[in-house]
Protein backbone atom coordinates (compact mmCIF):
# COMPACT_ATOMS: atom_id res chain seq x y z
CA UNK A 1 0.00 0.00 0.00
CA UNK A 2 1.45 3.42 -0.88
CA UNK A 3 1.35 5.85 1.97
CA UNK A 4 0.70 9.20 1.29
CA UNK A 5 2.99 11.92 2.27
CA UNK A 6 5.90 10.03 3.38
CA UNK A 7 9.08 11.50 4.30
CA UNK A 8 11.67 11.69 1.25
CA UNK A 9 14.85 9.08 1.77
CA UNK A 10 15.72 11.54 -0.84
CA UNK A 11 15.65 14.49 0.77
CA UNK A 12 19.38 15.45 1.59
CA UNK A 13 19.93 14.59 -2.28
CA UNK A 14 17.88 17.54 -3.48
CA UNK A 15 19.36 20.58 -3.58
CA UNK A 16 16.95 23.85 -3.83
CA UNK A 17 17.08 25.54 -7.28
CA UNK A 18 13.70 27.87 -7.05
CA UNK A 19 12.83 29.78 -9.60
CA UNK A 20 14.10 33.35 -10.36
CA UNK A 21 10.69 36.13 -10.62
CA UNK A 22 11.05 38.37 -13.28
CA UNK A 23 10.89 41.17 -10.73
CA UNK A 24 10.98 45.13 -10.85
CA UNK A 25 10.20 48.03 -8.76
CA UNK A 26 10.91 46.65 -5.34
CA UNK A 27 8.62 48.40 -2.49
CA UNK A 28 9.26 47.92 1.37
CA UNK A 29 5.36 47.69 2.69
CA UNK A 30 4.93 49.44 6.32
CA UNK A 31 5.02 48.04 9.59
CA UNK A 32 3.51 49.97 12.06
CA UNK A 33 0.45 48.80 12.68
CA UNK A 34 -2.34 50.40 15.44
CA UNK A 35 -2.85 47.67 18.68
CA UNK A 36 -5.92 46.31 17.76
CA UNK A 37 -8.33 44.11 20.71
CA UNK A 38 -9.96 41.30 19.01
CA UNK A 39 -12.07 38.55 20.35
CA UNK A 40 -10.55 35.29 18.27
CA UNK A 41 -13.51 33.17 18.95
CA UNK A 42 -16.28 36.06 17.34
CA UNK A 43 -13.57 36.57 14.73
CA UNK A 44 -14.14 33.18 13.64
CA UNK A 45 -17.83 33.19 14.35
CA UNK A 46 -18.30 36.23 11.88
CA UNK A 47 -15.85 35.07 8.84
CA UNK A 48 -17.64 33.90 5.88
CA UNK A 49 -17.32 35.25 2.15
CA UNK A 50 -18.97 37.44 0.18
CA UNK A 51 -19.42 38.38 -3.37
CA UNK A 52 -19.82 42.01 -2.92
CA UNK A 53 -16.78 43.83 -2.40
CA UNK A 54 -16.65 47.07 -2.32
CA UNK A 55 -13.32 49.01 -3.29
CA UNK A 56 -11.33 48.49 0.35
CA UNK A 57 -8.82 50.87 1.84
CA UNK A 58 -5.28 49.75 0.48
CA UNK A 59 -3.70 50.55 3.44
CA UNK A 60 -4.67 47.98 5.31
CA UNK A 61 -3.09 45.30 2.51
CA UNK A 62 -0.02 45.27 4.43
CA UNK A 63 -1.30 44.75 7.70
CA UNK A 64 -3.30 42.02 6.53
CA UNK A 65 -0.41 40.03 4.27
CA UNK A 66 2.12 40.76 7.80
CA UNK A 67 -0.46 38.43 9.94
CA UNK A 68 -1.31 36.16 7.22
CA UNK A 69 1.41 35.43 4.98
CA UNK A 70 4.68 36.85 7.03
CA UNK A 71 7.64 34.76 7.72
CA UNK A 72 8.20 34.78 11.44
CA UNK A 73 11.25 32.74 11.98
CA UNK A 74 13.29 31.15 8.86
CA UNK A 75 16.16 28.73 8.63
CA UNK A 76 18.37 27.27 6.02
CA UNK A 77 18.28 23.31 5.36
CA UNK A 78 21.01 21.00 4.35
CA UNK A 79 18.74 20.90 1.00
CA UNK A 80 19.22 24.27 0.79
CA UNK A 81 15.24 24.99 0.86
CA UNK A 82 14.10 27.56 3.33
CA UNK A 83 12.17 26.30 6.48
CA UNK A 84 9.69 28.95 7.72
CA UNK A 85 7.41 29.56 10.45
CA UNK A 86 4.30 31.36 9.36
CA UNK A 87 0.94 32.46 10.42
CA UNK A 88 -0.22 29.42 8.11
CA UNK A 89 0.90 26.28 8.83
CA UNK A 90 2.47 24.27 5.90
CA UNK A 91 4.33 20.50 5.84
CA UNK A 92 7.39 20.39 6.37
CA UNK A 93 7.99 24.50 7.06
CA UNK A 94 8.44 24.44 3.45
CA UNK A 95 5.37 27.06 2.14
CA UNK A 96 5.49 25.70 -1.13
CA UNK A 97 2.58 28.97 -2.29
CA UNK A 98 4.12 31.95 -3.29
CA UNK A 99 1.62 35.01 -2.90
CA UNK A 100 1.39 37.20 -6.00
CA UNK A 101 -1.25 40.27 -5.36
CA UNK A 102 -2.81 42.57 -7.71
CA UNK A 103 -4.19 46.18 -6.91
CA UNK A 104 -7.86 47.84 -8.52
CA UNK A 105 -6.90 49.13 -12.35
CA UNK A 106 -8.58 48.40 -15.37
CA UNK A 107 -8.70 44.86 -16.35
CA UNK A 108 -6.56 45.61 -19.56
CA UNK A 109 -4.22 47.74 -17.15
CA UNK A 110 -3.66 45.28 -14.24
CA UNK A 111 -0.15 43.81 -13.07
CA UNK A 112 1.10 41.21 -10.59
CA UNK A 113 3.21 42.17 -7.49
CA UNK A 114 5.45 38.93 -5.94
CA UNK A 115 5.17 39.53 -2.12
CA UNK A 116 8.28 39.02 -0.43
CA UNK A 117 7.45 37.25 3.28
CA UNK A 118 10.71 37.37 4.61
CA UNK A 119 11.46 41.33 4.24
CA UNK A 120 7.44 42.29 3.68
CA UNK A 121 8.04 44.18 0.35
CA UNK A 122 6.45 43.92 -3.12
CA UNK A 123 8.20 43.70 -6.04
CA UNK A 124 6.19 43.78 -9.51
CA UNK A 125 6.58 41.01 -12.33
CA UNK A 126 7.54 41.42 -15.67
CA UNK A 127 5.29 39.41 -17.37
CA UNK A 128 4.02 38.95 -20.98
CA UNK A 129 0.99 42.24 -20.63
CA UNK A 130 -0.80 39.40 -23.45
CA UNK A 131 -1.16 36.85 -20.89
CA UNK A 132 -1.52 38.77 -17.77
CA UNK A 133 -4.44 40.59 -19.48
CA UNK A 134 -6.32 37.08 -20.43
CA UNK A 135 -5.80 35.96 -16.70
CA UNK A 136 -7.69 38.57 -15.04
CA UNK A 137 -10.09 38.14 -17.73
CA UNK A 138 -10.79 34.48 -17.03
CA UNK A 139 -10.84 35.89 -13.37
CA UNK A 140 -13.12 38.71 -13.50
CA UNK A 141 -15.61 36.03 -15.43
CA UNK A 142 -15.71 33.96 -11.84
CA UNK A 143 -16.19 37.09 -9.71
CA UNK A 144 -15.93 41.08 -11.12
CA UNK A 145 -12.76 42.14 -9.54
CA UNK A 146 -13.48 45.69 -11.09
CA UNK A 147 -11.99 47.64 -7.78
CA UNK A 148 -10.97 44.59 -5.54
CA UNK A 149 -7.62 43.39 -4.55
CA UNK A 150 -6.56 40.12 -6.30
CA UNK A 151 -4.15 37.87 -4.15
CA UNK A 152 -2.97 34.74 -6.45
CA UNK A 153 -1.43 31.37 -5.26
CA UNK A 154 1.67 30.41 -7.13
CA UNK A 155 2.51 26.92 -6.02
CA UNK A 156 6.19 25.04 -6.29
CA UNK A 157 5.54 21.70 -5.92
CA UNK A 158 9.19 20.95 -5.94
CA UNK A 159 9.92 22.70 -2.03
CA UNK A 160 6.96 19.51 -0.41
CA UNK A 161 8.81 16.91 -3.18
CA UNK A 162 11.97 17.94 -1.10
CA UNK A 163 10.89 16.10 1.69
CA UNK A 164 7.95 14.26 0.98
CA UNK A 165 7.31 11.16 -1.00
CA UNK A 166 3.49 11.94 -2.70
CA UNK A 167 3.33 15.26 -1.66
CA UNK A 168 0.71 16.38 -3.67
CA UNK A 169 -2.01 15.95 -1.09
CA UNK A 170 0.11 18.35 1.14
CA UNK A 171 0.00 21.35 -1.47
CA UNK A 172 -3.61 21.34 -1.44
CA UNK A 173 -3.66 21.22 2.71
CA UNK A 174 -1.19 24.36 2.58
CA UNK A 175 -4.09 26.10 -0.09
CA UNK A 176 -6.74 25.87 2.27
CA UNK A 177 -4.58 26.45 5.54
CA UNK A 178 -3.63 29.36 3.96
CA UNK A 179 -7.09 30.79 2.46
CA UNK A 180 -9.04 30.60 5.49
CA UNK A 181 -5.55 32.46 7.50
CA UNK A 182 -5.99 35.19 4.98
CA UNK A 183 -9.94 34.94 5.64
CA UNK A 184 -9.54 35.08 9.57
CA UNK A 185 -7.17 38.31 8.97
CA UNK A 186 -10.04 40.10 6.74
CA UNK A 187 -12.76 39.58 8.96
CA UNK A 188 -10.32 40.80 11.86
CA UNK A 189 -9.72 44.10 9.73
CA UNK A 190 -13.38 44.43 8.09
CA UNK A 191 -12.83 43.45 4.86
CA UNK A 192 -14.59 41.22 2.69
CA UNK A 193 -13.28 38.09 1.55
CA UNK A 194 -13.94 35.32 -1.67
CA UNK A 195 -11.71 32.51 -2.28
CA UNK A 196 -11.72 31.79 -6.44
CA UNK A 197 -12.31 28.18 -7.24
CA UNK A 198 -10.51 28.98 -10.66
CA UNK A 199 -6.87 27.78 -10.36
CA UNK A 200 -5.44 30.00 -13.05
CA UNK A 201 -3.89 27.07 -14.97
CA UNK A 202 -2.11 26.63 -18.15
CA UNK A 203 -2.61 30.30 -18.20
CA UNK A 204 -0.52 31.12 -14.66
CA UNK A 205 2.36 28.73 -16.12
CA UNK A 206 2.23 30.58 -19.55
CA UNK A 207 2.79 34.09 -17.88
CA UNK A 208 5.46 32.66 -15.80
CA UNK A 209 6.71 30.94 -18.76
CA UNK A 210 7.24 27.69 -16.56
CA UNK A 211 6.02 24.65 -16.53
CA UNK A 212 6.95 23.54 -12.97
CA UNK A 213 5.40 26.36 -11.42
CA UNK A 214 1.23 25.86 -11.11
CA UNK A 215 -1.75 28.43 -10.23
CA UNK A 216 -3.43 27.08 -7.15
CA UNK A 217 -6.79 29.77 -7.34
CA UNK A 218 -6.79 32.59 -5.34
CA UNK A 219 -8.76 35.20 -2.87
CA UNK A 220 -10.08 38.54 -3.84
CA UNK A 221 -10.43 41.31 -1.14
CA UNK A 222 -12.75 44.06 -1.08
CA UNK A 223 -14.21 46.73 1.70
CA UNK A 224 -17.72 45.31 3.42
CA UNK A 225 -20.75 45.92 1.36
Amino acid sequence: MKILAEPSPRKKEIVSSEYIYPVTNKMYLNRNFPSRRLNYFELVRKRKSSQKLKRMNESLLPELLWYSCKSIDIAIEPSGYIWSHRPAPSAGGRHPIDIVVSTPKRIDKRNLSLYNPIDHSLSELNLDAKHTKKFFIEVNKVLKIDSAIVIWFVAHLKRTESKYLNSMSLLWRDVGALLYCIQIACTALGLSSCPIGRLGESRLSRMFNNKKIIGVGGIILGGMS
